[in-house]
């Protein structure tokens, strides 16, 4: 988001059956804003996490107990409950 804009990620086919294609679509007064850094983080994505294995998505609803989460992982608490997500260690 950007003040009264956002920007969701599209995903199209490639050309040729050869995958899939990334962009952003944005509305509003600062969409453009909003789509670049959409694709800032799309690209950064790309060159860094790609080709490495998928982080882990745990969620606990509110009222029960996540144990310990350790530094390493990120944690959000939400109304509902507490997200968290970790990602593997690269080799």
């Amino acid at each position: 988001m950007r003040g009264d804009s956002f920007a969701y990620l599209a995903w199209r086919p490639a050309e040729g059956d050869s995958g899939a294609e990334l962009g952003a679509r944005a509305f509003g007064a600062h969409g453009t804003d909003a789509a670049a850094a959409m694709t800032e983080q799309i690209r950064a994505w790309h060159q860094k996490a790609r080709r490495r294995p998928a982080p882990t998505f745990a969620y606990w609803p509110a009222g029960t107990c996540a144990g310990s989460v350790p530094a390493n992982v990120a944690a959000l608490t939400k109304t509902y409950g507490l997200v968290t997500i970790s990602w593997p260690v690269a080799s």
